[in-house]
């Protein structure tokens, strides 16, 4: 009973993933599959897949986390090494993973061990505002819709001319991206590093094995709630180059357990924030969908409209799970001024991209409305799979 009830929280937590698999020779062409979507003349121009140039600066480091030379220490006895940790001996970091005007006790750290001792120096470089450029420029180039610019000219570009990462001024940005190429620019900050070490406790719901495995998941650990935790805080900001404007800005904070250990590891620590911020990028993507507009069109329907291949592939930054819109593309005349252009209108349809999925094209499955789903119908990527 209790291995029966352990499954299914099991089950419940890790919920259950949706398949997407297809198998294309299951779905055959149909009569109905074969309508073709009328497309306007004028309007070919939308159905040409363009890239927007994006440049990606180092981000601020404001966190104080620089080069460090760390000391590591170790005993050994009984034939068994133990590690005893790093300690940061410049770098103004005390045990509590705050900045102090000294750097960790040394003597402390060591007082509880007996026998011999070994320490190695070794330097520590951090790098968190070029970790917080690269994670952002992969997220860019899996989210697909951009062309990044070469970092190497964008470095040469700023040292030249004396500009600031940051790029807070509006004139500047301009200048930048006059200069850079770029349409969009991404900046940000890696705002605040706090680690502190959290003593066990002892406490546990001791009544049933079932209540400890409640508590511990209500809480947020896997295990005892104690170690070393970390927080971090890291902006990110899009500006737009051609009018120095701001776009979109986001503030993340994030939490994680480092290690288990009592002894303050300076590298566990900056690793974990490193991966708060990956983690954080990431949960910017669909908010980034808009801006970065991927679209194609239909070439083929099979199944009687059940399924739907589109000319957007890996190439284009499209995953497995990827939501599409359907649009229909027609002439709207302004009532007041007569003239034409071209308009989109957004149909009841969905299509939801399987793992067939090639360099230039995919499958995917229609949902909604299928009948107003035709060959030539425009399509836009509206959500990313998380």
């Amino acid at each position: 009973m209790k291995k029966f009830f352990l499954l299914c929280c099991a089950v419940i937590l890790c919920g259950c993933a949706k398949n997407y698999h297809l198998d294309l020779a299951s779905m055959q062409p149909m009569p109905q599959d074969q309508e073709a979507a009328d497309i306007p003349r004028n309007c070919e121009y939308l159905y040409e897949n363009k890239k927007w140039e994006v440049a990606v600066v180092e981000f601020i480091n404001n966190t104080g986390y620089g080069d460090m030379s760390l000391t590591t220490g170790s005993h050994t006895t009984s034939g068994t090494t133990d590690t005893v940790g790093v300690g940061v001996k410049t770098g103004k970091i005390n045990r509590k993973g705050n900045y102090a005007e000294v750097g960790v006790d040394f003597e402390k750290a060591f007082s509880n061990f007996k026998g011999s001792s070994a320490e190695f120096m070794g330097e520590f470089a951090p790098s968190l505002g070029t970790f917080a450029q690269s994670v952002t420029e992969e997220v860019l180039a899996q989210l697909g819709g951009v062309s990044l610019i070469n970092r190497s000219h964008l470095d040469k570009i700023l040292q030249e001319q004396q500009f600031q990462m940051t790029l807070a001024d509006p004139d500047t940005v301009m200048e930048f991206g006059l200069l850079s190429g770029a349409k969009y620019i991404f900046t940000g900050s890696v705002d605040n590093i706090q680690a502190n070490y959290v003593a066990p406790t002892g406490v546990r719901n001791t009544d049933t094995e079932i209540g400890a495995i409640i508590s511990a998941i209500s809480a947020g650990y896997d295990s005892a709630a104690s170690g070393w935790f970390v927080t971090a805080a890291f902006t990110l900001n899009l500006l737009d180059a051609e009018t120095g404007k701001l776009l979109y800005s986001r503030a993340f904070n994030g939490k994680k357990r480092a290690t288990q250990s009592e002894n303050f590891q300076a590298d566990i620590i900056i690793n974990t924030a490193k991966l708060i911020i990956s983690e954080a990028v990431k949960t910017a993507r669909n908010d980034l969908v808009n801006v970065f507009e991927v679209s194609g069109y239909i070439n083929e329907i099979r199944g009687g409209k059940k399924i739907a291949q589109i000319n957007l592939g890996a190439d284009s930054g499209i995953h497995e799970g990827d939501i599409l819109d359907v649009y229909d593309v027609h002439i709207a005349t302004d009532f007041m001024t007569k003239r034409q252009k071209c308009s989109l209108i957004k149909l009841d349809a969905k299509v939801i991209v399987s793992d067939q999925i090639s360099s230039g094209g995919s499958w995917g499955f229609i949902e909604g409305k299928r009948d107003s789903v035709k060959i030539g119908s425009y399509v836009k990527r509206s959500a990313v799979k998380e």
